[in-house]
C-alpha cells in the first residue's frame, strides 16, 4: 500500500511541470515577438499606462451596509473573486439596489482591466460581459482605456501578468504593515506598445494556450477526485476485513 500513491504523485508532478511549461511558453512567445522589454532591442514604442488610460479605484461598502442575501442586478467584485484573469461568477456577492445607489460611481466595465491593489496585489484581468457594470471593491482598481488607446485590452492584461509588468507592479507596491499599490503608481507602469495587430496576435496565442492549460487543470482535478475516492474505498475495504 505504501507504493500505491506513487502513480498519483507522478501525475501531480507532471501537471505542475505542464503549468510551469505554459508560463515559459508565454514568456518565450513574448520575447520572440517583442524582445526583452528592459533592453527593448526592437525599438518598440514605450508608453506609461497614464498616457493611454485612466486608473480609478473601487469602493468599500458604506458603513452599516452588508451584502444582499440573494442575487440582484448589482454584483460586487472582490479580490477573492478574481481568478484566471476573469471572475469566479458562482462565488460573487450582490448588493441591494439601495446599497448600490450609494456607491454607483464605483463600477467596472467589461472593457476595462482590473488590478488588485491590496491583499493579493497584482492580479489582473477583465470581468465577463454578463456582469458589465458590476461594483468594484476598494481593494482593486480599474484601468479605463482611452477611446483611441493604441493598446489592446487583452494584450495589456497579459503584459501585466508576465515579468515585464509584474516586476514593475512589485517595485511600485508600497511596503508598509499593509502593502498597497497606489493608483498613481499604476499610471507610471511602462508598457511596450507594438502595432495593434501584433498585440492581438500575442493575446490570442496566450488565450488559446491558457484554454489548454485550464482543460488540463480540470482533468487533473478530476483525477485527484478519483484518487481520494479510491483511497477512501481502500480504507473501507481494509476495515471490513
Amino acid at each position: 500500500n505504501k507504493t500505491a500513491p506513487q502513480p498519483w504523485q507522478a501525475i501531480a508532478q507532471r501537471f505542475c511541470s505542464i503549468k510551469i511549461c505554459c508560463s515559459d511558453v508565454f514568456k518565450s512567445q513574448f520575447m520572440e515577438q517583442f524582445g526583452y522589454p528592459k533592453g527593448n532591442p526592437k525599438g518598440i514604442p514605450i508608453m506609461r499606462i497614464g498616457e493611454f488610460g485612466t486608473v480609478k479605484g473601487g469602493k468599500r461598502l458604506p458603513k452599516g451596509e452588508s451584502y444582499a442575501d440573494h442575487i440582484t442586478a448589482h454584483p460586487y467584485v472582490r479580490v477573492i473573486d478574481m481568478i484566471n484573469h476573469s471572475v469566479n461568477i458562482p462565488e460573487l456577492v450582490y448588493l441591494t439596489p439601495s446599497t448600490h445607489e450609494k456607491i454607483a460611481r464605483y463600477t467596472i466595465s467589461s472593457k476595462d482591466v482590473y488590478i488588485s491593489i491590496a491583499g493579493t496585489i497584482g492580479q489582473v484581468g477583465a470581468i465577463p460581459d454578463s456582469i458589465d457594470g458590476a461594483n468594484l471593491t476598494e481593494n482593486a482598481a480599474k484601468i479605463v482605456l482611452n477611446k483611441e488607446a493604441p493598446v489592446d485590452r487583452d494584450y495589456l492584461i497579459w503584459y501585466l501578468s508576465l515579468p515585464a509588468g509584474a516586476e514593475q507592479i512589485e517595485e511600485k507596491t508600497m511596503r508598509t504593515t499593509q502593502p498597497k499599490l497606489a493608483l498613481y503608481r499604476i499610471e507610471e507602469i511602462e508598457v511596450l506598445v507594438p502595432k495593434i495587430d501584433e498585440q492581438r496576435r500575442f493575446a490570442e496565442f496566450v488565450r488559446q494556450s491558457d484554454k489548454s492549460k485550464l482543460l488540463l487543470q480540470n482533468k487533473y482535478e478530476k483525477i485527484n477526485q478519483d484518487r481520494r475516492l479510491l483511497t477512501c474505498l481502500m480504507k473501507t475495504t481494509q476495515l471490513s476485513r
